[in-house]
């Protein structure tokens, strides 16, 4: 190829990778430009800093200032260099309390990313009430980058789901969607901070509750391990625990009722509290008191603090009456990975399954085998280990006497046995049962049916699958 050739082939592929850059380019921009023009206003939810809203319910102010360091924090670490600083919202008008980070977050979202619909031709002042803007049903004012600026809203559009709306000093009017005014237009209740806890789950580490004389406290004395505190000697189940603190900790208040009162009587807080439910961490706690029920909520206030507001009845059935709904009764609970080999039935005809690098490898009792899974092993693994006793039997001889009518056993490298239940009187609910673990050997009564789907789901486990699996 000649030189003057290969110039020319340069020359048009400038060209066209030229064109094609600035085709982009403009593509890019005038949908930039589009999508602005769209923009009911030019802003940012980081440039906000104060918002009011009004309707026939009066104003409700909104303020955004730097968050002060964490309480626990006595000599905060410096920020590194380029931190933003921790920013929040505050409720200043008609009260002054903390907002929900989630409502604000959506507020903000919807005012910065407030479109219009359709602009209509500019009107007069005379005829703003055809539109419902010369009384405004909801409007919001607020100062974004030092610049002031408002938003009123009208007569819904017949017929759709739009409204009507003016901005700022703009006589033109605009059409805005329905579900944007209803984002903007918060009660209240939906924008103040709800939460009665500030302690997280992994954080407490005591839980009392006193129901009049009745005191319930229960104590986490190493990681993953709660007892209830002396003379009380219960091993608690962390998992649990770790429901209950996790319900409790993300409780919220359902609705407001007095910012501040003089008859707590009236509220069943007092002369005493139905109930008074206290989280615990390194000496700083946090407490819930619950007084009279109204429906389906109760009365509650955070002691040393003014609000009364309503929680859901749900919240106060969570709570345990004692220890025993907390109780680990489980028989068994070491990890399924040290197990090797299981075998279990009737002492005349066990099934055997033994770990193999594929999963698990049946031999039923009439010697037919059958390859498992893993996966639904540890079903059966998980479901043994939700079997919780009922009550300890004192008649251990006597039922070593007595020939089982069903066992599990659970054996680990070279044949090392880790866990061993006999079944006994097995159509008599509950079952008495014996079980093994380790060295220790205990009578206890178990369950008739969450026995049965242990045993059941084991032996569908061992059942042959005539289509071609496994159930």
């Amino acid at each position: 190829m000649s030189g003057k050739k290969l110039l020319v082939y340069l020359a048009v592929l400038v060209l066209v990778v030229g064109g094609y850059l600035f085709s982009e380019y403009y593509q890019s921009r005038q949908t930039a430009q589009e999508k602005a023009s769209k923009q009911v206003f030019q802003l940012k939810t980081a440039d906000l800093q104060k918002i009011i809203l009004k309707s026939d319910k009066g104003e409700i102010h909104l303020e955004k200032e730097t968050a002060p360091p964490p309480e626990e924090s006595s000599a905060p670490a410096p920020a590194p260099p380029g931190a933003t600083p921790e920013v929040r919202w505050r409720l200043s008008n008609p009260i002054a309390a903390a907002t929900d980070e989630l409502t604000m977050t959506s507020l903000l979202t919807a005012l910065a990313d407030l479109k219009v619909e359709r602009r209509l031709e500019a009107v007069s002042a005379d005829r703003l009430k055809e539109f419902g803007l010369d009384k405004p049903i909801f409007s919001l004012e607020f100062t974004a980058a030092g610049a002031s600026h408002q938003l009123r809203f009208g007569h819904k559009v017949p017929g759709s789901q739009l409204i009507y709306a003016q901005a700022d000093d703009d006589p033109r009017i605009l059409v805005l969607r329905q579900s944007d005014k209803e984002t903007l237009d918060r009660t209240l209740t939906a924008l103040r901070a709800k939460n009665i806890f500030t302690l997280k789950p992994a954080e407490v580490t005591e839980l009392r509750l006193v129901r009049g004389q009745e005191k319930l406290v229960l104590q986490k004395t190493g990681p993953g391990v709660w007892s209830p505190a002396a003379p009380l000697q219960v091993k608690l189940r962390e998992d649990r625990l770790n429901t209950l603190l996790g319900q409790l900790t993300i409780a919220r208040a359902v609705e407001f009722v007095a910012e501040k009162t003089e008859d707590l009587k009236k509220y069943g807080l007092a002369p005493s509290p139905t109930l008074r439910l206290t989280l615990r961490r390194d000496g700083r706690e946090e407490t819930l008191l619950i007084g009279g029920q109204q429906g389906d909520r109760y009365y509650a206030q955070v002691a040393g603090k003014a609000p009364i507001f309503l929680i859901d009845k749900s919240l106060v059935e969570k709570l345990p009456a004692s220890s025993d709904a907390l109780e680990d009764r489980r028989l068994w609970t070491g990890p399924e990975g040290d197990v090797q080999k299981i075998t279990w039935g009737p002492p005349e005809r066990q099934t055997v399954a033994v770990r193999d690098k594929d999963g698990w490898t049946i031999q039923t009792g009439d010697q037919e085998t059958v390859q498992q899974s893993a996966m639904k092993m540890n079903l059966a693994f998980w479901r043994l280990k939700e079997l919780e006793f009922s009550r300890f039997l004192k008649n251990s001889a006597d039922l070593e006497k007595i020939t089982p009518v069903f066992t599990i056993q659970l054996l680990g490298a070279e044949n090392i046995p880790l866990f061993r239940l006999a079944v006994f009187n097995g159509e008599k609910d509950p079952i008495q049962v014996m079980f093994t673990v380790g060295d220790k050997t205990q009578a206890a009564t178990v369950s008739s049916q969450a026995l049965t789907e242990v045993q059941e789901l084991l032996n569908r486990l061992a059942t042959p699958d005539k289509a071609g699996g496994n159930p």
